[in-house]
């Protein structure tokens, strides 16, 4: 992965996280933010997202 994508999951990560602090229940964003931690290899908290997501 490169740094530029990299950087890009680190940004869209602290977005969702301010989403999340507006909307604890936004099903989306628990989502994409588990697709952020994935791609920058969190898998544990990747799925964690997921979970919420449900």
């Amino acid at each position: 992965m490169s740094q530029n994508q990299t950087n890009w999951d680190e940004e869209a990560m602290a977005n969702y996280d301010k989403a999340l602090a507006i909307n604890p229940d936004d099903y989306s964003a628990w989502n994409n933010k588990g697709i952020a931690l994935a791609r920058v290899g969190q898998s544990e908290e990747a799925v964690a997202s997921f979970d919420k997501a449900l």
